[in-house]
Formats: C-alpha cells, sequence, structure tokens
C-alpha cells in the first residue's frame, strides 16, 4: 500500500520518534524511504543551518542530519535514501512538488516544524501540505505526547 514514503525530517531532537514510527511502516508494507529536507539556497540569505545546533552538538548540515537516521534505518533493512530540496518559494509547495514527481504513497511530517531552520514562517505548512498532497499524509507525534496519553 504504501510503497514509497517521504519523511520530512527538519528537527534532529524530533527525528528519533518519528523514524521510529516510520521503521514499522516500512517493514509492514515493504517500503522505500525517502527522508527529505528543504533548505533556502544560500544566495537567498535564510539558510540559518549553519550553527544551528551549537548548544547541542557540533554544528551538521541537512545531508549530514538526514544521512545519520539513513544509516539507522539501514541497519533495520529499510531501504532509505536521502533528498535534500532547494526551497525558492514554500517549504509546502516544495514537498508535495516532490511527492508528486516521486509518486510518494505517503508523506510523514513533524507536528511541529523548527522556524529556525525554514527561513520562512512555519505555520499551516503541515496543514497545506495536507490540503495539495497527492497522497496520505501522517503527522507524526513527539515521544513525550504518545507517553503522556498511554494508559
Amino acid at each position: 500500500m504504501y510503497k514509497n514514503i517521504l519523511v520530512y525530517l527538519d528537527n534532529p531532537q524530533a527525528a528519533e520518534t518519528t523514524i521510529g514510527q516510520v521503521e514499522e511502516l516500512a517493514n509492514h508494507f515493504d517500503s522505500h524511504i525517502i527522508l527529505t529536507q528543504v533548505v533556502a539556497p544560500e544566495a537567498a540569505g535564510v539558510n540559518r543551518w549553519a550553527g544551528a545546533f551549537d548548544a547541542e552538538a557540533p554544528a551538521m548540515d541537512a545531508e549530514s542530519m538526514l544521512a545519520r537516521w539513513r544509516a539507522k534505518l539501514a541497519e533495520h533493512g529499510v531501504g532509505a535514501h536521502v533528498s535534500v530540496l532547494p526551497g525558492y518559494d514554500s517549504v509546502a509547495e516544495t514537498i508535495v512538488a516532490h511527492a508528486r514527481a516521486h509518486r510518494i504513497d505517503l508523506i510523514v511530517m513533524p507536528r511541529q516544524l523548527n522556524t529556525d531552520l525554514l527561513g520562512w514562517s512555519a505555520e499551516g505548512v503541515t496543514e497545506q501540505v495536507i490540503r495539495a498532497a497527492p497522497c496520505d499524509v501522517l503527522v507524526a507525534r513527539e515521544q513525550e505526547l504518545d507517553d503522556y496519553f498511554r494508559w
């Protein structure tokens, strides 16, 4: 059912939970995962990747962050590749266009986007993706919420 799953990762702290959920889906449906990040070109002057992680860890760029999660999925037998997309106008439009171009069956979005990394307003991006996506959209919940609501 979900042969190609596009996973938008923009927050290394929330990615662990998202990757765990995606791994379960991929194993169940024998899916291929596309780990995706949208970044603004340097010329636009809004790329805030440099130094974004100084407090938590050494600085890393989008490709190296996604490659780390790709390796984790590969350790568990899940096929994945990394796709860093240049975003010129809208993160949502970039994600939806990529989903259409690659015949994506499911888009996984974080519950909250990291506005420091986007360079754009993150409000409404997930809603815009849900409205325009050519496929199903899953909004991943953070682990803390899952633990809080577990009975």
